[in-house]
């Protein structure tokens, strides 16, 4: 009997010495959702900000097509007309700047070529008026030149590619804006829409240059043979047929 409560006492003791585990407090499951809680708010913001980004770039996207479509020749640009925001507004708004201007310089060099007053210097009435000295004439045909070589030069100069890095340096861009605003500037849609431009400029400003110096050609021969011709009925008239065929040869320079 003394051995079997000897054992059973053991047994006791035995119980008694495993260790208990410590209960978990409300104050350590708090924490851990906490903890949870600020890493899924933490993917949360992180996932909408990559989504904003996106739909950024989306948009400044969407507008650099929407430029590349305007005929800078005859179209402005709002430069106010700001569609993204943060970093992406500021490059926008740069590249809006930008072609703005040249779509200005660009368009008082059509509007140069485009003027009335040049076809008006081979009219009756200004052979009347200014003939045979022809002195208001050659003032203003030295003033056109000196206009189209002054506003064709501001012209190219935007369609430069140190012109577009110059410009890009003034805006106060980051880097990586200015990395970002020049990729856009020198992508191959806006390269090409940007020669198709300056080609078509180019041959406007040479087409115009040719006519002024056809009109000079005129004008010079009738103040050479002043005396030889005279306006009739809002007509001129020559001496000779030697001296109408040779006008007429430089008329058809013209056309």
């Amino acid at each position: 009997m003394e051995e079997e409560r000897k054992e059973e006492l053991q047994e006791v003791k035995r119980v008694e010495e495993v260790p208990q585990q410590p209960k978990k407090g409300k104050k350590g499951i708090v924490i851990t959702c906490v903890i949870v809680l600020i890493l899924l708010i933490g993917m949360g913001i992180i996932g909408a900000m990559i989504g904003i980004e996106t739909s950024q770039r989306v948009l400044l996207a969407e507008e650099v097509t929407r430029l590349s479509k305007m005929n800078l020749l005859t179209q402005t640009i709002d430069v106010e007309d700001i569609k993204t925001t943060g970093k992406y507004a500021k490059i926008e708004k740069t590249m809006k700047t930008y072609l703005n201007q040249f779509a200005e310089s660009a368009q008082k060099l059509m509007e140069l070529i485009e003027d009335e007053k040049l076809m008006n210097m081979l009219s009756a009435k200004n052979y009347e008026e200014d003939g045979p000295e022809f002195t208001k004439t050659t003032a203003f045909i030295t003033e056109m030149k000196d206009k189209i070589s002054n506003t064709a030069n501001e012209a190219t100069y935007y369609l430069q590619e140190n012109a577009v890095n110059e410009f890009a340096k003034k805006q106060g861009l980051t880097e990586k804006e200015e990395e970002l605003y020049l990729s856009l500037m020198f992508d191959e849609e806006t390269k090409k829409d940007l020669q198709e431009v300056k080609t078509q400029m180019e041959t406007q400003i040479q087409n115009l240059q040719d006519k002024l110096t056809t009109v000079q050609e005129i004008i010079d021969f009738l103040k050479q043979n002043k005396g030889k011709w005279e306006i009739q009925n809002n007509t001129i008239l020559f001496q000779n047929y030697t001296l109408l065929n040779q006008y007429n040869s430089l008329g058809v320079k013209l056309k």
